[in-house]
């Protein structure tokens, strides 16, 4: 009994964690919608505020690299998710093992360094950050 218990709240720290991390209200939560209207698994049809959020919270990192800045900055344009996951679409057209696929590790690396600023040890590895290409397509993930 306490391990299940202990599970349930692991799970629901993890889905807190998630709503602050991509600034969703704990009803955005329940939802699958993004912060545009659209769903988190659709392609991207405007950009949101969560996207603007991400590209300033990069460009004020100590911790973020030039690289990973600039790849936030220039290919970023949406930004949703839902239970546990964060979705960040991108306009970035190649595949997972092109240079394209690189510059999406870095958007990666930059929004686990924002979930670690934001959440330090209680969310470790408690969510899934995948970045995708214009078409929709998986460029690379990571955990947060």
């Amino acid at each position: 009994m306490r391990n299940t218990l202990g599970r349930r709240i692991a799970f629901i720290g993890a889905a807190v964690a998630v709503a602050l991390v991509i600034g969703a209200s704990s009803a955005g939560c329940s939802s699958s919608k993004n912060d545009s209207g659209g769903t988190s698994s659709g392609t991207p049809t405007a950009v949101g505020t969560e996207a603007d959020s991400l590209k300033a919270s990069a460009a004020g990192s100590s911790g973020a690299t030039a690289a990973m800045k600039t790849a936030v900055a220039d290919h970023v344009t949406k930004v949703g998710g839902a239970h546990g996951t964060v979705n960040i679409y991108t306009d970035l057209t190649g595949s997972l093992g092109s240079s394209d696929g690189d510059t999406a590790k870095l958007v990666v690396s930059a929004a686990t360094d924002r979930a670690a600023q934001e959440h330090k040890p209680v969310t470790a590895g408690a969510g899934l950050i995948t970045v995708y290409n214009e078409s929709g397509a998986i460029l690379s993930n990571g955990d947060y």
